[in-house]
């Protein structure tokens, strides 16, 4: 069993970080790995997937990520690799010591500046409640929610993949046709 954050309930399924390549219109898994009470970290399973992707030599545009993956650890290894992120923040995250929830008073914002933990540059956008952060300092704010917006797009990956998906070990028979899935991170249902 799993929580649905979409259905605000407890649905059958797994819990799994899953890294997705896509152009936009196709979407190949590149890894999956399941997660279970006692496993290591979701960002450590996330870390490996991401390594193993850079020793095979992928390069992306982009990695997209949701903002429970948003750690600096996670951060930092990206940048490490000169690989480009872009990814949603939770509000309670500071830049340069200060609560992004609180740093604009207006409903859009951005800054360029540090994340706790993270040394090198970001831009960080407010629209409305919702915060994203990207390495790729050029981005415009249109341009971050456009590139976050391929996240967005997991679902079809996920339904349409749902043989490959049930013969995971573990797969607790077909499931409401609800997912999670996404280019880091998720629960696949």
């Amino acid at each position: 069993m799993v929580w649905c954050g979409g259905l605000n309930q407890v649905v059958t399924g797994m819990q799994a970080v899953l890294l997705i390549w896509t152009d936009g219109h196709w979407k190949v898994p590149i890894g999956l790995r399941r997660w279970r009470t006692g496993d290591p970290s979701k960002i450590s399973f996330a870390l490996e997937l991401i390594q193993t992707a850079a020793q095979a030599g992928l390069t992306p545009t982009h990695v997209v990520f949701g903002s429970w993956y948003a750690a600096a650890v996670l951060l930092n290894r990206l940048d490490d690799l000169i690989w480009r992120s872009v990814a949603q923040l939770k509000s309670h995250r500071t830049v340069d010591g200060h609560s992004i929830r609180h740093r604009w008073s207006h409903r859009f914002g951005h800054t360029d500046g540090h994340l706790r933990h993270v040394p090198h540059l970001v831009r960080v956008i407010k629209d409305g409640r919702r915060f994203w952060v990207t390495n790729e300092l050029r981005l415009t704010p249109a341009q971050i929610k456009q590139h976050y917006q391929v996240r967005q797009s997991k679902k079809p990956f996920v339904c349409a993949n749902r043989n490959w998906i049930g013969e995971l070990p573990g797969r607790q028979g077909p499931g409401p046709d609800r997912s999670s899935a996404h280019g880091i991170g998720g629960s696949v249902v």
